[in-house]
């Protein structure tokens, strides 16, 4: 079974890869994201220590401004307990993803997962049910991710 999992890298950043999302990203000190890489129709990955960084190419469109055609805002509160609002446009109607994961990789929740119209929407996720810290929202379209670091705390 092709698992998630988290790597250490010399820069002393994290690599975190989410298999089932077929999603990759690199988190430094801070817990900042620095890049992130979804795999183009749905590639899995076994773990991040088998792919050299050449390996995800030059497609740098989940970073590129001109490019996003999703907007994810930064959530209110922030930190929060227990619960937070989390604000995005889509430009068009698809299938939206939005789902946390932990700074290990491990998915903890899914917020929404269906068809939207286009336009601005908010969803609200209660974390009541998870420990302090600091969490990633990842939202998804069939084209583009986006991510942020939220902060629960208790």
């Amino acid at each position: 079974m092709i698992q998630s999992g988290a790597f250490r890298l010399p820069n002393g950043n994290t690599l975190i890869t989410v298999a089932a999302e077929a999603y990759i990203f690199e988190v430094d000190a801070d817990h900042d994201i620095v890049w992130d890489y979804q795999f183009p129709g749905g590639q899995m990955i076994a773990r991040a220590q088998k792919y050299s960084l050449e390996y995800l190419g030059n497609d740098r469109s989940v970073h590129d401004p001109e490019s996003m055609d999703i907007e994810l805002y930064v959530n209110y509160p922030n930190p929060f307990n227990p619960a937070t609002r989390i604000r995005f446009s889509v430009p068009a109607s698809g299938s939206v993803n939005i789902s946390v994961y932990d700074l290990i990789g491990d998915q903890v929740s899914t917020i929404l997962d269906q068809s939207l119209l286009p336009g601005s929407h908010t969803v609200r996720w209660n974390a009541r049910q998870h420990p302090s810290g600091v969490y990633i929202v990842r939202i998804g379209t069939d084209r583009y991710v986006r991510t942020q670091k939220v902060m629960l705390l208790k």
